[in-house]
């Protein structure tokens, strides 16, 4: 960078020493090389910036590809854990209500037996209680019956 400086500052004094000598075409050709030369230093600082800024726009893209990439695969992955939590929770409950359905039957036909048998003690005790009565009006009678006779 120094050495272009000096290098610059050279053809500068010598233009200005071939405007003040009376060769302005001189000096003007000296001046068009330098700002030829600035604008194509410039041109190339332009290209430099262009390229770095899309080089950076490039790696944010590809950062912001990989970070939708790995939200999709943490999504899936959530996805797949709770579906087959509910997988296993719906196994569970189907698996609860088939022991909650056994257990209503088993106790269904416990209580069924018990109502039979229930049943079935009453209608001998009722039984019994006719016979009862049927011995106990017969022995009325028979009294009542033998009373008039002996009156």
């Amino acid at each position: 960078m120094d050495e272009q400086l000096k290098k610059e500052k050279e053809e500068l004094k010598t233009a200005l020493e071939s405007l003040s000598g009376g060769q302005a075409d001189k000096g003007l050709e000296v001046l068009k090389k330098d700002l030829q030369m600035e604008f194509a230093q410039k041109q190339k600082k332009w290209e430099e910036k262009r390229k770095k800024y899309h080089k950076d726009i490039d790696e944010l893209k590809k950062k912001l590809q990989e970070k939708e990439d790995d939200a999709k695969k943490g999504s899936d992955v959530i996805r797949k854990e709770s579906d087959s939590l509910l997988f296993e929770e719906r196994r569970k409950a189907e698996k609860m209500a088939a022991k909650f359905q056994e257990d209503h039957d088993k106790l269904r036909d416990e209580l069924n037996g018990e109502i039979s048998r229930l049943k079935a003690d009453y209608d001998e005790k009722i039984e019994d209680y006719e016979q009862r009565l049927e011995k106990a009006l017969a022995d009325k009678v028979e009294k009542m019956v033998s009373t008039v006779i002996i009156c």
